[in-house]
């Protein structure tokens, strides 16, 4: 329900235009040729949503420019194929546009994605409806609010991490194949589960590969997927999609809190005016507070040791990921991290961990309004 109202309040706040989730500029789109359901920005080089509307009408193109877009880079943007070919599906399904498939494949893979939460933290001394911060973090938000692989992604993770702590291995390898072909940063989490399935056939002290073969064939599946495709797009495009990737780590926690002061985009300072710099302060502050309070808190949490490992390699990486610029860029970067965190959190016990959680609920309250205002 509450995605639900996000979203109409949105497109209100438009006057009735769904394409505000695509947010397509004349930079990359040619409005005369583009479908009519897509509004397209005058002198903007629009936002990455832009691109998975152009894989959604087709998936596997092969072509720079088709439908009156261009891709910047087409191996890296066809990486993330996981909600594109979705929304692909949900087109040729339904009577829903592509427009309409991808909110709808989003706004169904948070919903999932709550649940699996709730699912994984119940039973572990906090009330299921926090489980909410799950679906609706400000990442996420940011995700939904611009067509985004976020949601798709974060869903599969749950579902995965859910699904390997009731150890149906077969369901987790799915889910996070479905994870890596939608962001590549999931790749993160299968890496965190295979280091903790060796270490504990270290302990083990009797090499029995055979007791955990399920749970090794489930992270073979997504290794096998990811590589796969990337040898795929890498034959048709040239190059390798990861070779495109921009890989910006700095000193962990450092360089973020750097940002507070001095904020640049491509060497040159942002300047976005007060109530945004506000709201850019409070969010890095909040994900600091928030990413250190559950590293504080990690040893009381009741989460389950894999969702403990993953939480520990996202958060690793969101504290080291330097050059935080704008708001969307940070909270996109850091959303396995943070959310992860709030994860943790819900599992943890006390008084202080239960204010924690009420202040992210308000930051994504906060973020969602922004959004819904500013677009």
């Amino acid at each position: 329900m509450l995605l639900a109202l996000f979203v109409a309040l949105r497109i209100a706040g438009t006057g009735g235009d769904p394409s505000v989730f695509v947010h397509a500029g004349d930079r990359y789109v040619d409005a005369q040729v583009a479908p009519a359901e897509l509004t397209v920005r005058r002198d903007s080089v629009g936002y990455d949503g832009q691109f998975v509307y152009r894989l959604a009408l087709d998936p596997l193109t092969s072509v720079q420019r088709d439908f009156g877009i261009a891709f910047d880079t087409a191996q890296y943007r066809q990486q993330r194929i996981g909600l594109p070919a979705l929304a692909w599906v949900v087109d040729r399904t339904t009577p829903l546009s592509t427009l309409w498939s991808i909110l709808a494949v989003n706004v169904a893979a948070l919903v999932l994605a709550a649940y699996a939460g709730a699912r994984l933290a119940a039973g572990r001394g906090r009330s299921p409806l926090w489980a909410l911060l799950l679906g609706l973090s400000p990442g996420l938000v940011v995700g939904l609010s611009r067509g985004l692989t976020e949601p798709l992604s974060w869903a599969a993770l749950m579902v995965a991490l859910w699904c390997w702590s009731e150890r149906r291995f077969a369901v987790a390898g799915a889910a996070l194949a479905v994870g890596v072909l939608t962001r590549e940063t999931v790749a993160v989490a299968v890496a965190a589960l295979g280091v903790l399935l060796l270490v504990e056939q270290v302990r083990a002290r009797t090499w029995r590969p055979r007791d955990r073969l399920p749970a090794y064939l489930a992270l073979a599946l997504p290794t096998a997927c990811y590589f796969g495709w990337q040898a795929f797009l890498t034959a048709r495009w040239g190059s390798a999609p990861a070779g495109t990737s921009v890989v910006n780590l700095g000193v962990p926690v450092l360089d973020i809190a750097r940002t507070l002061f001095t904020t640049e985009l491509q060497g040159r300072p942002l300047r976005p005016g007060w109530p945004a710099t506000v709201l850019w302060s409070v969010e890095r502050v909040w994900m600091l507070a928030l990413m250190l309070w559950a590293v504080a808190r990690v040893r009381r949490t009741l989460l389950p040791v894999s969702s403990q490992v993953v939480w520990g390699a996202a958060t690793a990486i969101a504290l080291s990921v330097g050059g935080w610029a704008y708001d969307i860029q940070f909270l996109r970067a850091a959303t396995e991290g943070v959310t992860m965190s709030v994860l943790l959190l819900i599992a943890t016990p006390g008084r202080w961990t239960t204010r924690v959680l009420g202040a992210s609920a308000a930051v994504t309250a906060v973020v969602a309004a922004w959004f819904v205002v500013h677009g």
